[in-house]
């Protein structure tokens, strides 16, 4: 599992076998043939190679945002939350989830967070929202940039259990939430949430 604060690296290919004579230099052969009269002839430099450096998608002051995707599950009247370990928002409550893997749909992404997070198993109802979290240092640069698209779910199994990316978790009413501290824009996030599981009647 990829959480919030890992950092993701993408190994550049093999260095290339450099030129024999020097990268990109121009050199002249003089003809050997015996009895053959030939003019030197300068062969056309080949282009020096560039190299990228290792490509380094950190999360902290990305060159891009990141696509991630989080479910609010419920059970009972009451939806399952969770203290992050990592930055961005650590210490506080917010959903289950996580980025997205290359081949996932957003909901197998927030399905798959949930599951290697708190050890719970869902079946997604539907989209309820995006919210995006923006954080800037002392000299206004990103230092995080996420796009994170919620999901409501209905619970179908396992007892949510903390581990290395959820510090605490806990099944709370709308009210209780209230008084938990919280990602900014999780109590209306969460009402949406509660509002499309009553129209579904779950």
């Amino acid at each position: 599992m990829r959480g919030w604060g890992d950092r993701l690296i993408s190994v550049a290919p093999p260095h290339p076998r450099p030129l024999p004579h020097g990268r990109g230099e121009l050199r002249v052969i003089q003809g050997s043939l015996r009895g053959c009269k030939t003019a030197p002839r300068r062969l056309t430099p080949r282009p020096a190679c560039v190299h990228p450096s290792p490509v380094t998608l950190d999360r902290t002051y990305p060159a891009r945002p990141f696509l991630a995707a989080s479910v609010a599950v419920f059970r009972d009247g009451r939806v399952l939350v969770a203290s992050r370990s990592k930055p961005p928002a650590q210490g506080l409550f917010s959903l289950p989830g996580g980025l997205v893997e290359p081949g996932e749909t957003l909901a197998q992404a927030a399905l798959r967070e949930l599951r290697e997070e708190v050890g719970v198993e869902a079946e997604i109802v539907g989209f309820v929202n995006h919210v995006e979290i923006v954080e800037r240092d002392e000299r206004d640069r990103v230092r995080h940039h996420f796009v994170v698209c919620a999901h409501a779910a209905r619970w179908v199994s396992g007892e949510p259990s903390p581990g290395a990316e959820a510090i605490e978790v806990r099944w709370v009413t709308q009210a209780e939430l209230q008084s938990l501290p919280a990602t900014p824009g999780l109590a209306s996030l969460l009402g949406e949430a509660f509002a499309r599981m009553e129209r579904v009647g779950a």
